[in-house]
């Protein structure tokens, strides 16, 4: 193995952990607007549909219910890109999609 090829290598491996840095950056962004949006959702009438946030309000209120949940994915996130685990980053955001995207945005199609 020559130099040459192991400085692309290393180059390859930095472009690799900045791609899933900003994946995990978004993962966290998406978290505190998603937290946003349920908090005046909910102040304004709306109902939550996730069961698991449902359990979280009844006992530790909303607020606290959303820090705790955004702030686990938030830390799942980082922690799995810090620690190089990528591919558990790129399956944090397709879980996200799957459980709540994809049944708020069925939910908003049937209210047309």
């Amino acid at each position: 193995m020559t130099i040459d090829t192991s400085l692309r290598r290393r180059a390859r491996r930095e472009t690799e952990r900045r791609r899933y840095a900003r994946i995990a950056l978004w993962c966290c962004i998406l978290q505190l607007a998603d937290g946003t949006v349920t908090y005046l959702g909910l102040g304004a009438g709306l109902t939550e549909i996730n069961g698991i946030q449902l359990w979280l309000f009844a006992h530790v209120g909303v607020g606290a219910a959303l820090v705790m949940s955004k702030g686990l994915v938030c830390m799942l996130a980082i922690t799995s890109w810090h620690a190089g685990l990528y591919r558990t980053v790129v399956a944090l955001r397709l879980i996200y999609a799957g459980v709540v995207t994809l049944p708020f945005a069925t939910m908003v199609l049937q209210l047309r």
